[in-house]
C-alpha cells in the first residue's frame, strides 16, 4: 500500500496576532456581546478570518447559507459564543516563531495583508459600494504566501527579503533557490485550510471566472496588490491621472469604468501616505523603547514592565492598546465606542509612566526622569499641540522653574511634577480633544468652561492623600466632569435643558435628574473612559462606590472615593467645610481640611491666569 504524501504546508500552523486574539477573547466574555465588535477584530487578521471560514464551513450551522458571500458578523452570530471561545482557545495554543526576527517579519507580512485589504475596500467602494466589504475581505489574503514563507523558509526568506529590492526579484530568487512560489504556496495553504473556492479564485491570477461580480472583485483585489507594490517601490507617481498605464496593468481598466479616477488616485495617495507615516511613528516608538531597555540602571524586568504595561506588543514591536479588562459586575457603564479606540501611544504613556513611578526609587530619580521623557517623546511627534500644553502647565504649576525654551520643557516639568500629574495633563487634554471632535459645539463649550475648576478642585483635594496625590485627584474629577459629554453626544437637545437646570439650581450634577431623563447617569461612563485610556479597576471601583466609601476595605480605592465625594461637596458649597457628616466619616484631619479650604479660596483668582488645559488632536497625515 502506497502511503499518501502529506503536504508540508499543511504542517504549518500560523499563529494569529496575539493582541487581536486577546481582544477577541475579551469581547466574547463581555456582558451584552455584540457580533459586530468581534467582526471588526477578525477582519484585521487573515489568520482569524481563515479560521472563521474553516470553522463555519465544517459546522451544520452553515447549511443553507453561501459562506462565500456571508458577512463576517453573520458568521460570528451563526457560530455562537461557545464555538468561538473554543476556536480562540485552540488558536492560543499555536506556537510563536523560533526567533524574534522571524516574529517581526511575520507581523510585517500580516500588516501588508491588512494594508491591501484596506486599499481593496477603498477601490471597491468606487467600483461598486455593495461589493466593497467583500473586496476588503478577499484582499486580506492577498499576500498570505509571505506569511507561509516566513515559517516555511525561515532565515532563508529573511535573507532574500533583505537583499532583493523588489517583489519581482524576491519571487524569482525564492523560486530559483528554494523552489518556493510565493503566490502558489499561499493559495495552496489557503485551500488546504478551507478558504472558499470563490475567494481563492479572486486572488489567483490564473483562475478562470465567468461571474461578472467575481470578475470585478478579482480586478479590484489584483489592482490593490499592484497599488501597494508600486508605492513600496517608489513607482506610485506612474499611476497619476496624467500618465499612461501599461497594457498589462490590472489598475488600468479602472479608468474606463466611469469612475472619478482623479478622486480615487488622491484618496489612495492620502491613505498610502498616512499608512507610511504611521508605520514610521511605530518604528520610532519601538526604537525609543529599545533604548530604555538598554540603560544599565533599569533591570530587564523593569524595562519589560515599562514597555508592555498598558499595551500589548505585536510581534513586529508595535504597541497596541490592551483590550479593556472584563467589566466589574457592579458597575453600570455606558458605551464610549463613539470615541473610537484610544491612541496606542496615549495608552502606552498612561501605563508606562505610572509603572515608572512605582518601579524607580528616589535614589534613581535621574533614571526615572529620563524614562518619562522617552515615553512622552513619541507623543510629541503625533500630537503637535501637546508641547504647548505641557509648556503652559509648567508655567501654571511651576512659575519659579519655567524655562524660555520649549525644547527643555519635558525635563523641566517632570522635575517639578509627579508622573501622575504629567500623565493626567496629557490624558485630560487628549480626552478634551476627542470629545470636542464628536460633540455638539455649544454643549461642549458649557462643559469645557467648568472643566478647569473641576480639575483644580480634584488636584487640591487629591494632594491630601499620598496614594492618590494631586495627579490622580485632577484625573478623577476631570474624567468625571468630562463624562457629561457622553450624555451630550447621545442626546444634545435634552442635555441643553439639563445644563440650564444645573445652572439655575447651582449644582455641579444631579444624578436623580439624569436617571429620570435617560435611565442612567454620567457616572455610568466614567469607568469606561478610564479603561478606554488604559487605567485599571482600582479607579473604576472608586466611581462605583464613592457614595459608600466608608464600607470600602481597599485603602487606595477608599481614598480615591473620598476625593470624588469631597470634590463634589466643594463644587456644591464652594467650601471644603460644606458637609460635616462627610468630614467626620472620612477621617480627614482638621489641619488638612483648613489647608484645602484655603487653597479653594484662592482657586478662582488662580484660574483667571492662562490655564494649561487645551484640547490636543492627532496630527492629520496627508
Amino acid at each position: 500500500m502506497v502511503r499518501e504524501r502529506r503536504d508540508p504546508l499543511n504542517l504549518i500552523a500560523i499563529p494569529p496576532n496575539k493582541a487581536n486574539l486577546e481582544a477577541a477573547q475579551a469581547a466574547l466574555t463581555e456582558h451584552g456581546f455584540k457580533a459586530e465588535s468581534l467582526a471588526q477584530l477578525v477582519v484585521k487578521d487573515p489568520v482569524l478570518l481563515l479560521e472563521l471560514y474553516k470553522t463555519i464551513s465544517s459546522t451544520t450551522y452553515a447549511r443553507g447559507y453561501s459562506v462565500n458571500m456571508m458577512p463576517v458578523s453573520q458568521m460570528v452570530t451563526l457560530l455562537g459564543v461557545k464555538i468561538l471561545n473554543e476556536l480562540c482557545q485552540n488558536l492560543k495554543g499555536r506556537s510563536l516563531p523560533d526567533s524574534s526576527e522571524l516574529a517581526t517579519f511575520l507581523e510585517k507580512s500580516r500588516a501588508e495583508c491588512l494594508k491591501i485589504s484596506n486599499i481593496a475596500r477603498l477601490i471597491g467602494n468606487s467600483v461598486d459600494p455593495q461589493q466593497a466589504e467583500q473586496c476588503g475581505l478577499i484582499g486580506l489574503f492577498a499576500r498570505f504566501g509571505d506569511m507561509v514563507a516566513v515559517l516555511y523558509l525561515k532565515e532563508h526568506y529573511i535573507s532574500a527579503v533583505q537583499t532583493e529590492g523588489n517583489r519581482t526579484r524576491l519571487a524569482y530568487r525564492l523560486a530559483k533557490e528554494y523552489a518556493f512560489d510565493l503566490e502558489r504556496a499561499g493559495l495552496r495553504y489557503l485551500s488546504l485550510h478551507g478558504l472558499p473556492e470563490k475567494i481563492l479564485a479572486c486572488i489567483d491570477r490564473d483562475s478562470q471566472i465567468n461571474s461578472t461580480e467575481l470578475v470585478n472583485r478579482k480586478l479590484v483585489v489584483l489592482s490593490s496588490i499592484e497599488v501597494v507594490t508600486a508605492y513600496e517601490e517608489a513607482k506610485w507617481d506612474r499611476y497619476s491621472p496624467d500618465k499612461a498605464l501599461p497594457v498589462q496593468s490590472h489598475f488600468r481598466p479602472l479608468r474606463y469604468l466611469g469612475l472619478n479616477y482623479e478622486k480615487l488616485y488622491q484618496d489612495l495617495s492620502d491613505f498610502l501616505s498616512k499608512s507610511s507615516q504611521k508605520a514610521q511613528v511605530d518604528s520610532e516608538s519601538k526604537a525609543t523603547e529599545s533604548r530604555i531597555s538598554d540603560r544599565e540602571s533599569i533591570s530587564k524586568a523593569t524595562s519589560r514592565s515599562l514597555a508592555e504595561a498598558g499595551t500589548k506588543r505585536t510581534l513586529s514591536g508595535r504597541l497596541v492598546p490592551v483590550a479593556p479588562p472584563a467589566k466589574h459586575a457592579a458597575i453600570e457603564r455606558g458605551s464610549v465606542g463613539f470615541l473610537g479606540k484610544a491612541h496606542p501611544l496615549v495608552v502606552a504613556c498612561v501605563r508606562g509612566v505610572r509603572n515608572a513611578e512605582n518601579l524607580f526609587s528616589v535614589t534613581q530619580r535621574v533614571s526615572f526622569l529620563d524614562t518619562v521623557v522617552r515615553l512622552i517623546g513619541p507623543l510629541l511627534k503625533t500630537f503637535p499641540d501637546l508641547g504647548s500644553v505641557l509648556y503652559k502647565a509648567s508655567e501654571f504649576y511651576l512659575p519659579l522653574a519655567t524655562t524660555s525654551s520649549e525644547d527643555e520643557i519635558l525635563t523641566t516639568i517632570v522635575e517639578g511634577l509627579s508622573a501622575k500629574e504629567v500623565v493626567s495633563i496629557i490624558v485630560l487634554s487628549y480626552l478634551a480633544g476627542e470629545f470636542s471632535k464628536h460633540c455638539e459645539v455649544t454643549g461642549w463649550d458649557c462643559i469645557a468652561r467648568k472643566l478647569p475648576s473641576a480639575i483644580e478642585i480634584g488636584r487640591t483635594v487629591g494632594a491630601t492623600f499620598s496614594d492618590v496625590g494631586p495627579g490622580y485627584g485632577m484625573l478623577l474629577t476631570g474624567v468625571r466632569h468630562m463624562s457629561l459629554a457622553a450624555l451630550l453626544f447621545h442626546d444634545a437637545k435634552n442635555f441643553e435643558h439639563y445644563i440650564k437646570y444645573l445652572s439655575l439650581s447651582s449644582r455641579p450634577y444631579d444624578m436623580i435628574y439624569e436617571k429620570s431623563k435617560w435611565g442612567y447617569d454620567h457616572l455610568s461612563y466614567c469607568g469606561s473612559l478610564l479603561q478606554y485610556l488604559g487605567f485599571g479597576l482600582e479607579m473604576v471601583k472608586a466611581f462605583d462606590q464613592f457614595r459608600s466609601f466608608s464600607q470600602i476595605t481597599e485603602i487606595k480605592v477608599r481614598n480615591s472615593a473620598v476625593v470624588l465625594h469631597w470634590a463634589e461637596v466643594i463644587q456644591k458649597s464652594g467650601t471644603a467645610l460644606g458637609d460635616s457628616n462627610f468630614l467626620q466619616q472620612s477621617g480627614i484631619g482638621k489641619d488638612d481640611v483648613i489647608k484645602v479650604d484655603n487653597e479653594i479660596g484662592r482657586l478662582t483668582s488662580r484660574l483667571k491666569n492662562n490655564y494649561w488645559l487645551s484640547p490636543i488632536r492627532e496630527q492629520a497625515l496627508v
